[in-house]
């Protein structure tokens, strides 16, 4: 049987601790010490280990988007792409909200690089495109990365991760049949008309969502804290609705 673990969906996160009893849509209970999130694109997941004991970390799945590229509601791919001034006050945007935090800003400021360095976690399997060109994604660990001190590097090439809080530390990343960025499934999504690809089951990473909600969420279920859009000249948190919507 896969463990479950809470999971954390798009544009949500925070401060957590674990362990901690999560429900099922369905009512049923489950006792977690894992915690995760999955289903990253062009998002960035990111997890902070808060102490030694491991029972509280920082975890969240931040997007960000151009809102203007919704009015005409298409499935074209310019709401990731950024010019300079686009980009520049996404990072500064994910910094002061990372500041607002004080169990995170209080991390960052006690602790040591070498801490930092083993306690930090990013994901993002696509935070450029196949030719190289920065994406949404790539400011954001960027920010991050900014923000906690830490040199810039790249992320994980997964869509997700799951982390156990219970001292052991066990790590398992998200992938697409087993692969990260060299999957087709992945490259497809730059295509046009292409259909979003589909990751791998979690359970064939011997995992299970602890709090799965139904029915499936859509991506206006999405808008949370960590989900950002630029509009009329600046970021703000929540999705961008297309007309209509």
């Amino acid at each position: 049987m896969p463990g479950h673990y809470l999971h954390i969906d798009q544009g949500q996160g925070g401060v957590y601790t674990l362990p901690t009893t999560t429900r099922d849509a369905d009512g049923q209970e489950h006792q977690v010490s894992a915690i995760g999130t999955s289903h990253c694109y062009t998002c960035v997941g990111v997890y902070i280990r808060l102490n030694d004991a491991g029972t509280r970390c920082f975890v969240a799945h931040i997007s960000a988007d151009l809102g203007d590229a919704y009015l005409t509601c298409t499935d074209d791919h310019s709401k990731v792409y950024l010019d300079a001034m686009q980009a520049k006050a996404l990072v500064s945007r994910v910094k002061t909200k990372l500041d607002d935090v004080p169990q995170l800003r209080g991390w960052v400021k006690n602790t040591d690089a070498a801490t930092k360095a083993r306690n930090v976690f990013l994901i993002s399997p696509k935070s450029e495109d196949p030719t190289g060109t920065p994406l949404t994604g790539r400011y954001i660990v960027g920010a991050i990365q900014m923000f906690v001190g830490l040199d810039q590097s790249v992320p994980d090439r997964a869509h997700g991760f799951c982390i156990e809080q219970d001292g052991t530390r066990t790590r398992a990343n998200f992938t697409w049949n087993g692969v990260s960025d060299t999957s087709p499934g992945v490259k497809a999504w730059f295509k046009p008309s292409a259909p979003y690809p589909e990751p791998d089951s979690l359970k064939s990473h011997g995992w299970e969502r602890g709090n799965a909600k139904a029915p499936e969420l859509t991506r206006w279920d999405l808008a949370g804290p960590w989900s950002m859009n630029f509009h009329l000249g600046e970021w703000y948190e929540g999705e961008y609705r297309c007309q209509g919507q």
